[in-house]
């Protein structure tokens, strides 16, 4: 078995193989009558190619990676001799590992496709198929691409940009717990046989011997620059070849991937299936349904029963605002530099709403822009004491903003590497103004949630115990205030998802209980202009913790309440809200499934965390 330097997270692909030259008709049906093989398998095939890889990586381990490559293939003969050619139409990977690498239609619609002699002898127990070691090099243009060094320097002239994007070699994004993208030189090679059982109609079956390779150039993560060792699986199951016979002229990569999955091999793409569900495009369920109403989702698993409680959400379905921001009249423009220190907190925080409540990528990544600009700028001047509390409050919204960001729009750069963003933030927060409350709660929320995708669960626990007490004793301890409110409530909706035999989830509605929401509170009376949906969500989200812990009936009688709000009508979350009030078994369920022993999701540990409240 060949073993192979790839870089981590990358998985390997099948090799790429085209038909340089077409013979006239009348060529071909000369060569056939010389090569009588031609004539029983030329033709045109749909082809998926299985590797299996083992890496091992530090902190985790062995991290096992499976790649499945689907390809048109065809055969065809050129002076007397077999060629195949092979087209790759479609690359799924599967890895354990904390990232995944993912290829995009357009990257492998630049992969060229090239040409290889194929073998095939009849023996005593049937026919058998070879195609030899092949491949090609994507990013770099050497003499000899199956054994030639890869490029390793971003210095050497080697290297081409392969995808037009700017980049030396190619660009492959990474998804996962890691979030970025790396630019690295690939080189896909493998080496094929089978068998094949003389029936026509039969599939060609065989194994792959893979020969991949790569180079990272650049990377978003350094971890990524690291080449480490792998090996493929030894497992013939494991890194299989299935080629399937197509009755027709010429086939196409719509007929190769529509006749793999009829025949259950690959899944429907996800992009495919959201086209034949138009009038449904909510995402998608457990059992593979389209949803029937917005984020639905949340009366589901977000791992599907899987027991990986850390999983980070993926980024959430945007929709259009259904209001038009309020404060559009109040912002300000580009950042001028001539405005006073007020008047840029005050343009810098305007950005924020307007991009917060709005929840879409674009407009948050543009704001958090002007927020970082403003904060330059303000650093640079000597401001006055008496406005520590105000620089305090823009840099825990931009706090705030990261884990926004990294939660509801996929960023998870953000909450991964967050000493570099929000925690620095807070820490500034706390030098400027040691009676914010709120980046209390966001700290510790942020804390407890690193610590659990350490793997440190019992000093996470602490942290979400000792929190719950040291909110509720903030201010005066004989009167509930607004800092004991708001700080509960940014914590609740992390704690109640800790097991129940921690005793956690308990805790968080007795500190609920506790805080009540005092109507001299704006937002336990009415919606705000920062929270446009505060009432009905904050509602459902005490329905969500009688529900975490199987008290149906109060669950069911909160669901009314929630249905009594104002902004109900409007809210996103009101199909979610009326299913449950038809079908309450169902996010009861949901929690039950979990036992005593895991950890739970609710609606502030998903994509839907913030603008649930704050959304417009």
């Amino acid at each position: 078995m060949h073993v192979s330097q790839r870089a981590p997270i990358m998985l390997y692909l099948s090799l790429i193989l085209t038909l340089l030259t077409a013979l006239a008709c009348e060529s071909k049906q000369d060569s056939r009558r010389g090569n009588p093989l031609e004539s029983k398998f030329a033709g045109q095939y749909a082809m998926l190619v299985k590797v299996t890889v083992d890496q091992e990586l530090p902190v985790i381990g062995n991290a096992r990676s499976e790649t499945l490559t689907v390809k048109r293939f065809s055969v065809s003969g050129v002076d007397g001799t077999l060629v195949a050619e092979e087209q790759v139409c479609r690359i799924d990977v599967i890895a354990e590992g904390p990232a995944q690498p993912s290829f995009s239609n357009d990257l492998i619609s630049r992969f060229p496709t090239i040409t290889s002699p194929l073998s095939i002898e009849k023996g005593e127990e049937g026919w058998r198929w070879y195609r030899e070691r092949s491949g090609i090099v994507l990013g770099a243009e050497l003499e000899n691409h199956l054994n030639d060094e890869l490029p390793t320097e971003s210095s050497d002239p080697r290297l081409v940009d392969h995808d037009s994007d700017g980049n030396h070699g190619v660009t492959i994004p990474i998804q996962g717990i890691l979030e970025g993208e790396l630019h690295a030189v690939l080189r896909y090679a493998d080496e094929l046989s089978g068998t094949w059982s003389g029936i026509s109609s039969d599939e060609w079956i065989g194994t792959a011997i893979d020969y991949t390779e790569q180079s990272v150039i650049a990377s978003t993560h350094e971890i990524l620059m690291t080449q480490f060792p792998s090996q493929q699986v030894n497992d013939p199951t494991l890194n299989a070849v299935i080629v399937i016979p197509l009755e027709v002229e010429k086939a196409d990569c719509t007929l190769v991937e529509s006749t793999l999955v009829e025949r259950g091999l690959i899944p429907v793409r996800e992009e495919d299936e959201r086209d034949r569900n138009e009038d449904a495009p909510f995402g998608y369920l457990c059992d593979g349904q389209a949803a029937s109403v917005y984020d639905e989702q949340l009366l589901e698993r977000t791992n599907c029963g899987g027991d990986d409680p850390f999983v980070l959400p993926p980024a959430r379905i945007e929709l259009e605002p259904k209001t038009v921001s309020p404060y559009e009249a109040e912002r300000c423009g580009a950042i001028d530099d001539t405005r006073s220190d007020e008047a840029l907190l005050k343009c810098a925080e305007f950005e924020f709403w307007h991009a917060f409540s709005d929840g879409r990528l674009i407009p948050r990544q543009e704001a958090l822009e002007y927020i970082s600009n403003s904060l330059s700028l303000l650093e640079e001047r000597v401001l006055p004491e008496r406005l520590n509390p105000d620089l305090g409050r823009l840099y825990m919204l931009r706090g705030m903003f990261y884990m926004a960001i990294g939660l509801e729009n996929g960023v998870s750069d953000y909450l991964i590497d967050s000493e570099a963003y929000s925690s620095l933030d807070f820490d500034r927060v706390e030098e400027l103004d040691d009676e914010n409350f709120a980046v209390i709660a966001f700290d510790l929320t942020l804390q407890m949630t690193l610590a659990g995708l350490a793997g440190e669960h019992e000093r996470a626990a602490e942290i979400a115990r000792n929190g719950l007490d040291y909110v509720l004793g903030l201010g005066d301890p004989d009167v509930v205030e607004d800092k004991n409110v708001g700080a509960v409530l940014g914590l609740s909706g992390t704690t109640m998802t800790w097991p129940l035999n921690t005793g956690i989830p308990q805790k968080t509605l007795e500190a609920l209980e506790a805080v009540d929401c005092p109507h001299n509170i704006e937002f336990c009376e009415r919606n705000t202009v920062h929270a446009p949906y505060a009432r009905p969500g904050l509602e459902y989200h005490k329905a969500e913790v009688y529900a975490r812990l199987n008290m149906r009936e109060a669950y069911q009688a909160q669901l009314e309440i929630v249905a009594q709000q104002p902004g109900y009508e409007d809210w996103p979350w009101r199909e979610v809200v009326e299913i449950q009030r038809k079908e309450p078994s169902r996010l009861l369920n949901k929690y039950l499934s979990y036992g005593e022993d895991e950890y739970a999701q609710s609606y502030a540990t998903m994509s839907s965390g913030c603008v649930m409240c704050h959304g417009r």
